[in-house]
């Protein structure tokens, strides 16, 4: 979110999936590089609701905002009133898919969603993606991975390939480096990453709307 609000002046922020708010939280990032940025939190916990809601607090210039929604009801979320007060859809918007998607399986259709939602943003907007791998380790770690996330008590979890990951940024215009592992995505800025790719198991990518 820095890079999005420093580097190419987002001040507008639809950060959808979050989890537990951190800090510094999104929107002070964005906000500290300018006070008047904007962002509309989107989940379906009602935990995450809570500390949000009691935690995240806007600078006077700028807005936050927390809708109850879900990525697989992208048609919801455009339509909420939450996302009227606090987007200007006509100007440029950062979707937010941070540690998300992997979540959604292949049976909720989560391709289809993220093409609503990217369809939706004006020229000029950016996509930033991140998504677990089972790319970088070998097989027996591969398997050992694939049972535990088969397991029913660990919820919905799918690990997808790098092309199966790229197809979510189909029509977008990468930034460099492109749709690499978090360990590889501009390892010159800080905070820096530790570790190595197999450890990450994560691909991100950021992507520009044409």
């Amino acid at each position: 979110m820095r890079y999005l609000a420093a580097k190419k002046g987002i001040r507008q922020f639809l950060d959808i999936g979050g989890g537990m708010p951190m800090s510094p939280g999104g929107h002070e990032i964005a906000q500290r590089v300018d006070p008047t940025a904007r962002v509309l939190y989107v989940d379906h916990s009602e935990l995450v609701a809570a500390h949000i809601r009691a935690l995240a607090v806007s600078t006077d210039e700028g807005k936050i905002a927390f809708l109850d929604g879900d990525l697989r009801q992208p048609q919801r979320i455009l339509t909420s009133p939450q996302l009227a007060d606090t987007l200007d859809m006509s100007k440029p918007v950062a979707l937010i898919l941070a540690a998300v998607l992997h979540f959604c399986t292949d049976k909720d259709d989560p391709y289809t969603a993220v093409r609503t939602l990217i369809e939706a943003l004006p020229s000029g907007s950016y996509v930033l993606c991140s998504h677990a791998t089972f790319d970088p380790v070998d097989d027996q770690v591969r398997v050992r991975l694939t049972k535990l996330v088969d397991s029913a008590q660990h919820g919905p979890f799918q690990a997808r390939t790098r092309d199966e990951v790229a197809k979510f940024l189909d029509g977008l215009d990468l930034e460099p480096p492109g749709l690499v592992s978090t360990i590889a995505w501009h390892p010159e800025h800080d905070p820096r990453a530790d570790g190595e790719e197999h450890e990450a198991i994560t691909y991100a990518a950021v992507g520009k709307v044409p």
